[in-house]
C-alpha cells in the first residue's frame, strides 16, 4: 500500500492532506468475555483488557462487559490504511475463527483520526475493505479536530 499523494497547492492553501495522527484497534466487547481466553484465540496479547464489573476510577460504575483491545498508533505519512493492515498482520487467524468470534462478540474494528488542520482526508484500500469484511468486523470511526485558531 501506499502513501496518498497530495497535490501541492492544496497543501500550500493549508488544505488537504491525510490525517494527522491515527489510532487502530481491534476491540471485542462482550458481558462473558474472558480477556485470557480471546488472547490465547488470537495468539496475541492485547495492549489492554479487562472483565465484566472493573472499574475504571472510584467515581465510576462497574463495566457491564469484559473487552480486550490491540491498538497501534502512528503519524503521517502513515494513515488509517497503512496502519489498519499492520494491525491484521499481527494475527494469523482462519476465517471460521473469526466469524466465531464476532457471532460470540462485538468485534470492531475502530479508526481514531486526529487532525491538526480543518481539512484532512483518508481513503481505505479495497483490499483493507475486503480484509475488515473477511473477519465479520464492524468499522468504527472517531474523528478529532485538534488544530489551534478554531471557533467552536
Amino acid at each position: 500500500m501506499s502513501v496518498p499523494q497530495v497535490p501541492q497547492w492544496l497543501i500550500d492553501a493549508g488544505a488537504g492532506g491525510i490525517v494527522d495522527e491515527t489510532r487502530v484497534t481491534l476491540a471485542l466487547y462482550g458481558e462473558a468475555l474472558d480477556p485470557a481466553e480471546i488472547t490465547r484465540t488470537l495468539g496475541c496479547s492485547p495492549t489492554h483488557s479487562f472483565t465484566k464489573g472493573f472499574v475504571r476510577s472510584e467515581r465510576s460504575t462497574p463495566m457491564p462487559h469484559g473487552a480486550w483491545f490491540f491498538t497501534l498508533e502512528g503519524k503521517a505519512p502513515l494513515g488509517p490504511d497503512q496502519l489498519i493492515a499492520s494491525l491484521l498482520r499481527n494475527f494469523s487467524v482462519a476465517r471460521g475463527t473469526w466469524l466465531d468470534l464476532a457471532q460470540h462478540y462485538d468485534l470492531q474494528l475502530r479508526v481514531a483520526v486526529h487532525l491538526d488542520n480543518w481539512n484532512r482526508g483518508f481513503s481505505l484500500s479495497r483490499e483493507i475493505l475486503i480484509e475488515v469484511e473477511r473477519i465479520g468486523a464492524r468499522l468504527e470511526f472517531d474523528i478529532y479536530a485538534d488544530w489551534e485558531g478554531h471557533d467552536v
